[in-house]
């Protein structure tokens, strides 16, 4: 989470409970759900936006307050190092989401930003983390998967998924 503007914090706060119940919603906590996993929410708070941790806190979050993990000077790329500020909503402090990759207490960690809702459960994605590959339950997860390149092999062990910032893509628009 990144401070922008924060005289009014109505809309951060909503959207942080809303994410949650959503995860709450599709999780084994909720008797109207299907799905088989638990959860715990955490929020990866940018120090400049420490204050407003216990908010966070009040909607069912665990916080995390973190600086950048790349400094603007470590940037190799002048480029990049001169035009990171402007790009999507936050600049060089969307570098904490790499935190995310820091939660090893638990099996899988999925990172989200607070604009997402979850519609439905993700176990068949779990399960293929989480089951060997060669297990029943395995590959039944495994045959479900959407890929990218259905043609290529899945390795034995899946380590970890990334998909396109749906918010930001434009589907309509071809991308080489």
């Amino acid at each position: 989470i990144k401070c922008r503007n924060m005289e009014n914090t109505a809309g951060f706060i909503d959207s942080a409970a809303v994410l949650r119940h959503s995860v709450h919603k599709q999780s084994r906590h909720h008797p109207g759900s299907n799905g088989k996993y638990s959860y715990k929410m955490y929020a990866i708070v940018h120090a400049n936006c420490a204050e407003y941790a216990p908010l966070i806190e009040r909607v069912g979050y665990t916080t995390l307050i973190r600086d950048s993990p790349v400094k603007l000077s470590e940037i190799r790329n002048e480029w990049y190092r001169k035009n990171v500020e402007g790009e999507v909503c936050c600049g060089s402090a969307e570098f904490i989401k790499l935190y995310s990759y820091t939660l090893m207490d638990h099996p899988v960690v999925v990172h989200f930003d607070l604009d997402k809702a979850v519609l439905k459960p993700f176990d068949g994605l779990f399960d293929a983390m989480l089951l060997p590959a060669d297990s029943e339950g395995g590959k039944k997860a495994r045959a479900e998967l959407v890929v990218e390149w259905p043609g290529d092999a899945l390795p034995d062990k899946i380590d970890a998924y990334f998909t396109r910032d749906y918010t930001s893509s434009w589907p309509w628009k071809f991308i080489s």
